[in-house]
């Protein structure tokens, strides 16, 4: 999923993965919150100009779908 996206646009924000996986903007926060909790993303950088890393690839689950 987000892998695809990266390609088509650099930056991305909580309402265009809302808006583009027609989910409530509100079910990003959370999934991103929960990703946060199992240390496999994290926060890099100011509130304004910061961006999300990936910390731990091997902490994101095997059933996740693979751009191929």
């Amino acid at each position: 999923m987000s892998h695809k996206m990266s390609h088509k646009k650099n930056k991305v924000n909580t309402q265009y993965l809302a808006e583009t996986l027609g989910v409530n903007r509100k079910t990003i926060q959370r999934e991103l919150a929960d990703l946060v909790e199992k240390h496999i993303v994290q926060w890099v950088g100011s509130d304004k100009l910061g961006h999300w890393e990936v910390t731990c690839p091997s902490n994101v689950p095997q059933d996740v779908p693979q751009d191929g």
